[in-house]
């Protein structure tokens, strides 16, 4: 181990609860993209692959391996490039803000950290994000 300088870590479901973090997330931005109507947002989160039966995202969703262009693309067919890259902007906007103040860690995520942090190593975070 004395060797090992640093470690890297994936953030979704290596640091943080991936389902009960982006449900929250793309909840938010489901609404936003609805304006407010709870219907046409759960249909929206339903084309993105949120199963409401088991409450998570199934595997291939876009939320759990696309970006905020595929979601734009998926949920505004329609939208010119230009109004593409604004819709882009605002979820990339709600993901930063929402995503770090919505983060559920894993059980035992912080005092593994605190514990790695103590020994010197060097820490990262690789992330789709």
């Amino acid at each position: 181990m004395a060797d090992i300088k640093g470690i890297l870590f994936d953030k979704d479901g290596t640091l943080v609860d991936f389902n009960a973090t982006w449900l929250g997330v793309a909840d938010f931005m489901a609404m936003d993209a609805a304006e407010g109507d709870r219907w046409k947002a759960d249909r929206l989160l339903a084309a993105a692959g949120f199963d409401f039966v088991s409450k998570r995202f199934k595997p291939d969703s876009i939320f759990a391996s696309g970006s905020n262009m595929d979601v734009v693309e998926l949920w505004f067919p329609r939208l010119s490039e230009e109004d593409q890259m604004h819709a882009v902007s605002r979820f990339n906007e709600i993901t930063s803000v929402q995503g770090s103040s919505m983060a559920v860690a894993l059980p035992g995520v912080l005092d593994s950290l605190r514990a790695l942090h103590t020994r010197s190593y060097r820490m990262g975070v690789a992330t789709n994000d």
